[in-house]
């Protein structure tokens, strides 16, 4: 969206330089305001969500919340880890292997998630009552029974991908409807 699919590497490069800092900065701080730092880390991704809602086409934008995203993300599991362990009390051990089991849990959440969207039709995704990006259910594709399931048999990513000139909306490519 925003032009820098090219850039990857270098994007995923600065999360991690900027987590790296975050993990510092919670490390040094994380005994004497760990309340402070936890307020901080989730104000400021609530902030880089909402400036990625309107700006998430401008580069300097994308850039700017990947280095504070990558900031207060890279000190969210020491934050946790310690506020667990303060609250806690005498049963650290136990809590521990919960906060671990929770991120594991979380990780492979993700993972999952990650491979439905991937690789699910967009057919199943938008439950066949709305257009899930602007073009899978619309009244040429009803019309043409072939191009309709053509069409929802395609992942959400060669969707994404395939663009209309006109109105940059995502659209099924033509030669999937022909035949």
């Amino acid at each position: 969206m925003s032009g820098l699919t090219g850039n990857v590497g270098l994007i995923l490069l600065i999360f991690g330089i900027a987590a790296l800092i975050g993990i510092w900065i919670t490390g040094m701080l994380v005994d004497r305001h760990l309340r402070n730092l936890v307020l901080l880390s989730l104000a400021a991704l609530a902030a880089i969500s909402v400036a990625l809602v309107g700006g998430m086409r401008e580069q300097l934008v994308v850039f700017l919340a990947v280095i504070v995203w990558g900031w207060s993300f890279g000190g969210a599991s020491t934050q946790m880890q310690t506020a667990a362990a303060d609250a806690a009390g005498d049963h650290v051990d136990v809590i521990q292997a919960m906060v671990t089991t929770a991120w594991n849990q979380a990780i492979a959440s993700g993972g999952v998630m990650g491979v439905c969207f991937s690789i699910m039709p967009v057919r199943c995704l938008s439950m066949g009552a709305t257009d899930l990006y602007g073009g899978c259910v619309d009244h040429r594709m009803v019309r043409e029974k072939a191009c309709f399931q053509a069409r929802c048999q395609r992942t959400l990513s060669d969707i994404v991908t395939s663009r209309d000139v006109r109105n940059g909306r995502p659209v099924l490519a033509p030669s999937a409807c022909s035949g």
